[in-house]
């Protein structure tokens, strides 16, 4: 301790407190991206069920609009609807898909860059589970991916 009165009395130690130096431990960052990147799993779960659900709903006819009347003008809209929210649900099944990949990344410690792209991913409403689930759980691994020891910690 030195006797400096205007000394940070809660800095580390000089030198670092790293057994052995080549950076922070590894073991530290796994545990800190364990949880976000299992529920970073768990939204893209749930988001390619919601999608596989829309597309079985949508080929079934059991959209949003199967309740109108049949007709000949309401019928080409019915079934331009349904095949733009199957377009739509496959892209979603993409994106989810990425989200999955990105967290088993993040779980491994392996390509940042995708680990970062699927906590952002996680967090678009109209892709996934959006502001429910998918918001906070993305901002917790983004705040956790940009730790130093985490970052420094990829490979």
């Amino acid at each position: 301790m030195s006797s400096n009165p205007y000394e940070n009395p809660y800095q580390p130690a000089p030198g670092g407190n790293f057994a052995g130096g080549g950076g922070p431990p590894v073991g530290n960052a796994s545990e800190l991206v364990n949880m976000p990147a299992t529920l970073l799993l768990v939204a893209g779960g749930l988001g390619i069920a919601a999608h596989l659900l829309g597309i079985v709903l949508n080929v079934l006819g059991v959209g949003m609009g199967a309740a109108q009347g049949e007709g000949g003008a309401d019928q080409t809209v019915m079934m331009a609807q349904g095949i733009g929210a199957i377009v739509g649900a496959a892209i979603g099944l993409g994106f989810d898909a990425l989200v999955i990949v990105g967290a088993l990344k993040m779980k491994k410690l392996e390509s940042y860059g995708l680990a970062m792209a699927a906590s952002i991913m996680a967090m678009l409403p109209c892709i996934s589970c959006g502001c429910l689930l998918g918001l906070p759980i993305g901002i917790w691994s983004l705040v956790v991916l940009n730790k130093p020891e985490v970052k420094s910690a990829f490979r």
